[in-house]
């Protein structure tokens, strides 16, 4: 059985993404979309269809990041329990899966806790966090929790 699916764009098509549509082959509802994400400017467009790694906001540029590795490799030192909380979607179990390898290949005890969509809820929850305090860990890092 096949099901017809109606999208409902709610106004959204306005027809200012023409340009959009046709520079990059678009569908005229995405190009509206993404005329409306970059607020019409074409070369943030251009940023966002075609990312390059030199756009990339260098990360030693995030807010207090040195606080944040010298705390974890304080805890590696100290040979602390770490638990990383990652989100459930594929990015956040990617990136979970990924700091744990580093964090073990580092010499740590790491150790992931990713939650349950219907009991934890959605990103970092006090549930979560919750089932993560039994672990007792002495560090507790989060990775993609929306």
């Amino acid at each position: 059985m096949s099901v017809r699916r109606r999208w409902n764009s709610s106004g959204v098509v306005s027809g200012d993404g023409g340009a959009l549509s046709a520079e990059f082959g678009l569908h005229p509802l995405a190009a509206d979309i993404l005329h409306a994400r970059v607020r019409g400017d074409a070369q943030a467009a251009r940023r966002f269809v075609e990312p390059r790694l030199a756009d990339l906001r260098r990360p030693d540029e995030q807010k207090d990041l040195g606080v944040a590795v010298d705390r974890v490799v304080q805890a590696l030192q100290r040979d602390e329990s770490i638990v990383v909380y990652g989100d459930y979607d594929v990015d956040g179990q990617c990136g979970a899966a990924l700091l744990v390898d580093f964090l073990r290949r580092a010499g740590g005890r790491a150790d992931y806790f990713v939650p349950d969509r219907m009991t934890d809820g959605y990103g970092l929850s006090e549930q979560g966090i919750r089932t993560v305090a039994g672990r007792s860990p002495d560090l507790l890092i989060t990775v993609d929790c929306g």
